[in-house]
């Protein structure tokens, strides 16, 4: 592709919503991380990998917290994430909506390729009993992870927790990645 080209990448769009994610005290991806794997071959020093998605979040009456992450690998709660900062949650909500939006910025390759992560969730108002608006990821110092470049299990996701014992669940309506060259 010429420079400068932005290119949606199949299967990251959405038709339908995805499955609810009832939040735990782990991380959860917050769609299916097939959606965002990433194939071998595709990293190179200077590509950006971007991600756009909307959904809405559901709180029952117990009262938590709320932590996001940005991470790169398999499933739920992989190694290295980039963590913003600890919430307070609101309860009480129903189908409110949440955009985010984040960066993977490739800055070597190989089987120890160092990468650079951070990102913006954007949950409405009511979401969030915090006036942490809005909440970035990384809550601290931009630093570099490792991570192996060289395989194709791999998917850049955005992953959400909750404490407490109540029923706190996140759906994703929309989902677009996209490759920055």
């Amino acid at each position: 592709m010429p420079a400068g080209y932005r290119s949606l990448w199949e299967p990251s769009h959405i038709l339908a919503d995805e499955t609810a994610i009832t939040l735990a005290t782990t991380m959860k991806a917050l769609w299916l991380p097939s959606r965002t794997l990433v194939p071998t071959g595709s990293w190179a020093p200077g590509k950006i990998l971007k991600l756009n998605a909307f959904g809405k979040a559901t709180t029952d009456g117990t009262a938590g917290n709320y932590v996001f992450e940005l991470a790169y690998g398999t499933g739920d709660a992989p190694a290295s994430p980039v963590t913003g900062a600890t919430v307070a949650g609101s309860t009480g909500q129903t189908a409110v909506t949440w955009r985010a939006e984040a960066f993977m910025e490739c800055r070597s390759i190989g089987t120890s390729g160092i990468f650079r992560m951070w990102g913006e969730m954007r949950p409405v108002v009511a979401l969030l009993a915090s006036t942490l608006q809005p909440y970035l990821m990384i809550n601290a110092t931009p630093a570099d992870s490792t991570f192996d470049s060289t395989v194709g299990t791999n998917a850049f996701t955005i992953q959400a927790q909750r404490s407490g014992a109540g029923v706190w669940t996140m759906t994703t309506t929309a989902l677009f990645a996209e490759w920055l060259d």
